[in-house]
């Protein structure tokens, strides 16, 4: 509809989070990505497939407060899992080193009556 238009759209792939850089000075911390399997690592045999009930979670330090989370589901076709996945934010909207609004100035004093 817009390219009818004329309009250029421009839209950001989605991209392999190894290609995050950390941003300059943070060469030496942990990666910006981190995987974490939680729950029930166990795999199970069925006839209809393996199935293993262990949830993983994904979280970047830029977003703390955010977290992905993945599981393998068993699907309505015999052997092909489905994947379930939600990501959940509980935050200030703030990425890692926002400094925040500045504190107010102190209140004025009244001026006195004439």
């Amino acid at each position: 509809d817009l390219e009818e238009k004329g309009v250029e759209v421009v839209v950001e792939q989605l991209r392999p989070v190894s290609e995050d850089k950390p941003q300059a000075g943070d060469e030496e911390l942990p990666p910006l990505w981190t995987t974490k399997l939680v729950g029930d690592p166990g795999q199970y045999e069925f006839p209809s497939g393996a199935q293993c009930y262990g949830v993983v979670a994904l979280s970047n330090r830029s977003w703390p407060g955010a977290v992905t989370v993945f599981q393998n589901v068993p699907g309505t076709t015999p052997g092909k899992p489905s994947a379930v996945w939600t990501t959940c934010y509980i935050g200030y909207a703030a990425k890692v080193g926002w400094v925040g609004p500045i504190e107010p100035m102190p209140v004025m004093t009244e001026p006195e009556d004439a």
